[in-house]
């Protein structure tokens, strides 16, 4: 699998798989939130020409698709806004464009709009997708011709879909003229949930080599436009409780640490840049047997990405192997409560397990 970041207005990087450039983004209520200048200065920047190539390695296709998610995880029964942008290479117009959705299971579709005026864009909906007749779609994203016209999908996740879930939302773009155009495919993943695991290693009945590594995102949020949805906000002015868990089996880590016990520091003393929370008191993690507990916080401004972030390392381990093929992760802040769940595959011999992901991968 070949994972390429290319910056972009407002987004982060997109995942792009072998099939295809995939990219990913998720979107909530209109019109909840106003643009903050520098997003409206970006966001009219779309509509002028474009005026650097693009690389060649990032045209994957003559005509090509990419979908980002804007919020990753999102919990049962909010919504996800995905970005798709087409991008058309040629210097000719690709006539008679189709984008396809595969609708993850446990999701259904709300709306779609196009930039630069966010007009609302039929769509033709199935039982196990979506199809987005755009028509003639522009060269763009070469020299001298304008940038490309994203479209903001947005689908509903279910109430009953269980946290922990990872939703793929699948899609392909296709021109009536297959030779010039031929199909290419793009997919994401997002984690249904409050938290999101992208790293975790267990290592258990090793004496005295015993571990837990996680980093995890928590409210995880993009740069904020009209259609995203509220900020969450982790609170840790009454302290937090940190569990790492094997589901159905061993507790590995019960942690509670008061406000107190909290070391906050901005180093850049920016207050658009992160700020680090650490436990000060090395006693209290070392009854846990934890190592090391950070945070990750970025302030609550209009534009602003990741909310929180968790790094947990852990010692001194008890739970037997057969016992780790999933690894649960709990987060209580204020009237918050953050989890995760994800399976553990095993690495090598011994009682090793590991699980990884990036943003947009499972």
């Amino acid at each position: 699998m070949l994972v390429r970041f290319r910056p972009r207005c407002g987004t982060g990087g997109r995942r792009r798989t072998g099939r295809s450039a995939g990219s990913t983004f998720g979107f909530t209520t209109l019109g909840r939130v106003l643009l903050a200048p520098a997003l409206i200065a970006c966001l009219a920047s779309a509509s002028g020409a474009q005026s650097e190539p693009i690389d060649t390695k990032d045209r994957d296709a003559p005509l090509d698709i990419d979908i980002d998610d804007r919020v990753d995880p999102v919990r049962p029964g909010e919504e996800i806004v995905y970005e798709i942008e087409i991008e058309n290479f040629t210097s000719q117009v690709a006539p008679d464009v189709v984008v396809t959705d595969t609708l993850p299971p446990g999701t259904s579709f709300v709306v779609a709009h196009r930039e630069p005026d966010w007009a609302e864009v039929p769509a033709q909906v199935f039982a196990d997708r979506i199809e987005l007749p755009l028509g003639g779609v522009d060269p763009c994203d070469r020299p001298g011709v304008p940038r490309c016209r994203d479209i903001w999908l947005t689908l509903r996740v279910d109430p009953g879909v269980p946290p922990g879930t990872r939703l793929e939302n699948a899609v392909a773009v296709e021109s009536s003229d297959s030779t010039t155009y031929p199909r290419t495919e793009a997919d994401t993943i997002t984690a249904v949930g409050s938290a999101a695991i992208r790293h975790a290693v267990l290592r258990v009945g090793r004496p005295g080599r015993d571990r837990a590594v996680v980093d995890a995102d928590l409210a995880r949020t993009g740069l904020r436009t009209r259609l995203d949805p509220p900020t969450p906000n982790l609170d840790l002015s009454a302290g937090l409780t940190v569990r790492l868990a094997l589901p159905g089996g061993s507790t590995l880590v019960d942690l509670t640490v008061p406000a107190s016990a909290l070391r906050c520091s901005n180093p850049s003393a920016d207050p658009n840049r992160f700020t680090n929370c650490t436990v000060r008191d090395r006693q209290l993690l070392a009854s846990a047997g934890v190592q090391h507990l950070q945070l990750t916080l970025r302030a609550l401004l209009p534009v602003q990405r990741n909310n929180a972030r968790i790094r947990l390392r852990a010692q001194r381990l008890t739970a037997p192997p057969d016992e780790s093929a999933q690894l649960e992760l709990t987060l209580e802040a204020g009237s918050e409560t953050y989890t995760d769940t994800v399976p553990l595959a095993a690495v090598g011999g011994g009682g090793t397990r590991s699980y990884t992901r990036s943003q947009g991968e499972p």
